[in-house]
């Protein structure tokens, strides 16, 4: 399926479950990047996933184009629920945030482009705040649509790993893919120590960074388990690791829910972003 010649689907199917009637008990996830987005649909009276649609754009007004083909965007749901990535981002902990400081925390380490808006979320997990930009074009699709909140991607990842790694003593780095771009932590004993984010282009690219991190934090590669989820092919990124790295494990998506059996057809380890934010709002 596609939406314009510069938009294609990766995934697109609905339970046949799903009526109008009922959006009032249906959270829609959303993830959105500089040119990717997917969506999923959550019943919240069965806790089950019911849906989900993907697709990669070219250009950042394509997302216009996405949201308005399509009338989910406009029933009445419960809430929908956004995490956008982008690049550039600063975490500020709690004791040092002041809001009308924002634009000089993120000033510190970042650009601001004249036509980019600065938003705000709390790590919930962290005691910290991460302060980011969004391009106002998106934005203003992003504000058309109806009861709707929106956090940076580091938001999710972050607060889900430090859940995950509660009361932990394991020191493991964590990764998380989506289209050209992941998000990478190190947790040492429940603890985090590091946390970043990459562009990358190919699986040498992506192998770069990860050694680099692995370099950069003295984290011996014997030793230190590298946990991996996302959206990328399994048997050529694993194996390009497992060169390197001793330990990888691939995540499955959360056992917390249930999934509609069209979900059989999506990877276990793709779209963590999308299925984390529930336990992460």
């Amino acid at each position: 399926m596609e939406i314009g010649s510069n938009i294609k689907a990766e995934f697109s199917f609905f339970d046949k479950k799903i009526e109008v009637k009922y959006s009032e008990f249906y959270k829609v996830f959303a993830h959105i990047n500089n040119n990717s987005f997917a969506y999923t649909i959550f019943d919240l009276k069965n806790e089950e996933f019911l849906a989900l649609e993907s697709f990669i754009f070219n250009d950042e007004k394509d997302l216009a184009k996405i949201i308005s083909e399509f009338p989910v965007f406009n029933w009445d749901l419960n809430s929908i629920s956004i995490n956008y990535f982008n690049k550039n981002c600063t975490i500020i902990p709690n004791a040092l945030y002041e809001e009308k400081y924002k634009k000089k925390y993120f000033e510190i380490n970042n650009n601001i482009d004249s036509n980019e808006k600065i938003l705000t979320n709390k790590l919930s997990h962290l005691n910290a705040v991460i302060i980011y930009t969004i391009p106002e074009i998106q934005l203003l699709e992003i504000n058309k649509l109806k009861t709707f909140k929106i956090k940076h991607s580091a938001s999710i990842f972050i607060d889900n790993i430090m859940k995950q790694s509660k009361n932990s003593n394991k020191s493991e780095l964590f990764a998380d893919l989506t289209t050209n771009n992941f998000d990478v932590a190190f947790i040492k004993k429940s603890k985090l120590i590091f946390y970043n984010n990459f562009k990358f282009n190919t699986v040498d690219d992506f192998l770069y960074y990860i050694l680099n991190c692995y370099n950069t934090l003295e984290l011996n590669s014997n030793e230190i388990t590298l946990r991996l989820s996302g959206e990328f092919n399994k048997d050529i990124t694993l194996g390009n690791l497992k060169k390197y790295i001793k330990n990888v494990i691939i995540e499955n998506k959360p056992k917390s829910y249930s999934y509609s059996h069209l979900f059989n057809n999506v990877p276990n380890h793709y779209f963590h972003k999308l299925y984390n934010q529930y336990k992460c709002e």
